[in-house]
């Protein structure tokens, strides 16, 4: 099975966005991490930066799906821990990702996204 490239604020950015808000992880605004968010980010290993310059994290409508997907701080850390922990890899060029097998499983067991 070939692994298909999926946009880096696209589907499954937006499905992210959603089980973070559905799972009380992020306000239902978007604009907040909740304290049960926080120490789930934390059991992951992504430990979000108080000090940081960035919106903590706000919502982003995506053009292609025209829903909402996680912007700012957070965003940033999901993708770079994403990245850094195997689940995802660019696509040289251009703003794109693969969802790498680990990833598929991963996102499921984390955050119950389907690819």
């Amino acid at each position: 099975m070939s692994l298909r490239p999926y946009h880096l604020a696209g589907e499954i950015a937006v499905k992210l966005y959603d089980s973070l808000v559905k799972n009380n992880s992020i306000n239902s605004d978007g604009k907040g991490i909740t304290k049960q968010g926080q120490e789930k980010l934390l059991q992951l290993g992504i430990n979000i930066d108080e000090k940081t310059r960035r919106k903590k994290c706000c919502p982003c409508l995506d053009w292609s799906e025209r829903k909402f997907h996680i912007g700012g701080h957070l965003g940033a850390s999901l993708l770079s821990f994403f990245e850094d922990n195997n689940w995802i890899e660019r696509v040289p060029g251009y703003r794109e990702v693969v969802i790498t097998n680990k990833g598929k499983k991963e996102l499921h067991r984390h955050f119950n996204i389907d690819i």
